[in-house]
């Protein structure tokens, strides 16, 4: 059975430039690659063959995380490849692997936030633009290291406020 793949503009673009959803990084997951849908660019026939062999000789391996497939998990709950992967998820697919470890993100709408939600999500946001703002105009190197610190913990800080709203929600 042959696999007909999407392509990743038609299925992430509405969502990926919108107002209406915020990216989350789910960090690194078990995936079934069946589940993947689309792919991010045309394959590129000799890298497919040599991770077809690297595949066949050694069977599936996870890579580094740094090396990892990246996913998105879509709203209907399947998975397109982000940039990264393309060519081993398609030959997970030809070779029936069913389980990876992938790096995973996701978008998640605005309107599962509630207004409070969404007003401490706005706040975020903008005190880390002030925050930015002051790294890049502060001469004073002492000082710019102390609001990059700030700004790490803020970011830190918001990714994990996101992420358990959007586990409460979703999981």
């Amino acid at each position: 059975m042959h696999k007909e793949w999407l392509d990743l503009d038609d299925e992430i673009d509405q969502i990926r430039y919108s107002n209406e959803y915020i990216y989350l990084s789910l960090g690194i997951n078990s995936v079934n690659p069946l589940n993947v849908i689309a792919l991010s660019r045309e394959l590129d026939q000799d890298k497919l063959e040599k991770v077809r062999s690297l595949v066949i000789k050694d069977g599936w391996l996870n890579l580094d995380p740094r090396n990892a497939v990246r996913l998105l998990l879509m709203p209907n709950g399947s998975y397109v490849v982000d940039g990264r992967g393309n060519h081993r998820v398609y030959v997970c697919n030809e070779r029936g692997i069913d389980n990876i470890r992938a790096k995973v993100g996701t978008y998640m709408k605005k309107d599962c936030l509630t207004n409070e939600e969404l007003d401490k999500h706005e706040n975020y946001k903008a005190e880390l633009s002030l925050l930015a703002k002051k790294i890049r105009r502060e001469n004073n190197e002492e000082l710019k290291a102390e609001y990059e610190d700030q700004q790490a913990d803020l970011i830190k800080n918001h990714k994990d406020w996101l992420l358990q709203i959007y586990y409460e929600k979703f999981d």
